[in-house]
């Protein structure tokens, strides 16, 4: 599911449905399509990832498409290979990509395309496979990914690199040019802490989360400059919530929003024992 010009638009193996934001429908799948609307990016615009032909190895288009309308106003065909797609950006339109061609698991490159026209065209392509970024994208959900941050402003994807203990600094948030792949800036990290990509804040700035450290010390929300790359300290959590505050950071959800870090699990179970407890399933850190 994604949302975008205030639709809210669901995909399928048997195609996508669309509804605006008070309930009225607006599309449906329909019955023997040639083509199947798999999934859906939303934000600033809507697109949508289509899957035609034979469904066991279907060719995949990615469609900017009228959040009202669904009508198409640029369809972008992915080459042979693709096994799964995930939209990142709608605008810029930024997508990764895993190539089955490749030996690599998981997301292999990051592809910038150009949908001004009927027809798109790729401008650019990065590639991110190998373990070099902390890239992370659920398999088959379209609008999955996270770690990364797309600037408009810089026309550059914000990527955070896999730790180095031998390094200076544990990891690095290193920004690659979406048209050319080159690097255009580097932010150091901490020395005892890796770091991780939330996104944009409102004002176009890189968000970056730094972790707990091994020494005792809460995490921090670091705001980054996407000119300069320089960072600044948005907050820094206290040391005696710090076993809790680790207890999320493998695999599980991380934002920030209004001065406020939300920490939560993407898993629920229930106790193995009757008289155990679980910790908590969210954890909220402000300013004060």
């Amino acid at each position: 599911m994604a949302a975008g010009g205030a639709t809210i638009a669901a995909g399928s193996s048997d195609g996508g449905a669309a509804w605006s934001v008070d309930g009225t429908p607006l599309w449906k799948p329909e019955e023997d399509a040639e083509c199947r609307d798999v999934g859906y990016g939303g934000g600033a615009r809507l697109v949508a990832v289509r899957h035609c032909g034979d469904v066991s190895s279907p060719a995949v288009d990615v469609q900017s498409v009228g959040p009202k309308t669904r009508k198409a106003t640029s369809t972008y065909e992915l080459p042979a290979g693709i096994e799964y797609l995930h939209v990142v950006s709608t605008d810029p339109l930024v997508l990764t990509v895993e190539d089955e061609k490749k030996r690599s698991t998981g997301v292999t490159d990051l592809v910038a395309v150009d949908d001004s026209a009927a027809r798109g065209t790729r401008r650019g392509a990065i590639e991110v496979g190998d373990a070099t970024y902390t890239l992370d994208c659920q398999p088959s959900v379209v609008e999955s990914c996270t770690e990364l941050a797309v600037s408009k402003e810089r026309d550059a994807v914000f990527l955070g690199t896999e730790q180095n203990v031998d390094a200076a600094t544990m990891n690095e948030i290193v920004a690659l040019d979406l048209a050319t792949g080159r690097e255009v800036g580097r932010t150091p990290g901490s020395t005892d802490a890796n770091q991780r990509v939330l996104g944009m804040d409102e004002k176009g700035a890189v968000l970056a989360y730094q972790e707990t450290t091994l020494g005792g010390a809460g995490g921090a929300v670091w705001r980054v400059d996407p000119r300069t790359h320089a960072k600044t300290r948005v907050l820094r959590a206290g040391a005696a919530g710090r076993d809790t505050e680790a207890s999320f950071e493998a695999g599980g959800q991380v934002r920030y929003a209004r001065g406020h870090l939300y920490l939560g699990q993407k898993l629920i179970s229930a106790p193995d024992e009757p008289t155990e407890k679980n910790g908590p399933l969210a954890v909220v850190i402000g300013t004060t």
